[in-house]
Parts: structure tokens; C-alpha cells; sequence
């Protein structure tokens, strides 16, 4: 079975879970064939206007605010546009040693994870927004 949505445990799956196709699925003019190539390829989705599970509004699928804790963490603009690497850079110019440490074990995680992943776009996505709440909270 091909699902987008949920894996075979019903838990969202890893394309979910990255966030890395927000921006495209929930841009309601330009993501239209986008979702519906989900919707024929994917047996939990029932057409094109499916709800998003984290609850991103059709139109605010940039908003990258990283929604997986216990209350959305609210991403500075100034983190929005950086890529993985840049945000690695900024974890290592932090001042606090043991902030920075753990800041660097969370990258070198995260770079496993990618490197380890079916998906890089989606792993690269999701290990982004965690180095991004990281930097935010």
C-alpha cells in the first residue's frame, strides 16, 4: 500500500513528518497537480483538497514553523532562509560551550539521519527544522 499521509503503523509518514513539501501542497493555485499525484499514487489520501495533518492552513505552507512538541516553536525570520549548513555554522559560533556542544551532536545526528534516509529532500527538511527550533528556543 502507498501512503503519503500515514505509514503501515498509522503513524504520519516521514514526507509528513519533514514538512518538506508544505510550501508546494498547501499552495492552493500552484500545488494542485502536486496533490493530485498524491492522491492517485496514494491509497490514504481521497483527492486533491485533503486536509493537512499538522493543520497548515491552505496559502501558509512557508510559514516554517516547526510543529512537532508540545506547542509550535515560532522560527525568527532571520532562521527561515538558512539552510542546513548555514545553521550548522550558527550552532558552532554560539558563545555557550555546552549549548554549542549539544547543538553540534544534534547536526551530527541529523547528518546521519539524511545520510541513512529513503528520502533525502524529506530527512534534509526535517533535520533542518530541528536545527532551526534548536537555534529558536
Amino acid at each position: 500500500m502507498n501512503t503519503f499521509l500515514t505509514d503501515q503503523h498509522g503513524r504520519m509518514s516521514e514526507h509528513c513528518r519533514s514538512r518538506a513539501h508544505c510550501r508546494i501542497c498547501r499552495d492552493v493555485e500552484s500545488g494542485d497537480a502536486f496533490r493530485r499525484s498524491i492522491a492517485a499514487a496514494c491509497e490514504d489520501v481521497d483527492g486533491p483538497e485533503f486536509e493537512c495533518p499538522w493543520g497548515v492552513k491552505w496559502g501558509e505552507g512557508d510559514s516554517f514553523s516547526y510543529i512537532g512538541g508540545p506547542a509550535p516553536v515560532q522560527i525568527p525570520p532571520e532562521l527561515r532562509d538558512l539552510d542546513f549548513f548555514a545553521l550548522e555554522g550558527r550552532i558552532n559560533l554560539l558563545a555557550d560551550r555546552h549549548a554549542r556542544l549539544r547543538g553540534l551532536g544534534l547536526a551530527a545526528e541529523q547528518r546521519r539521519i539524511i545520510e541513512s534516509a529513503d528520502c533525502t529532500a524529506c530527512a534534509r527538511n526535517a533535520a533542518t527544522a530541528r536545527l532551526r527550533v534548536f537555534l529558536a528556543s
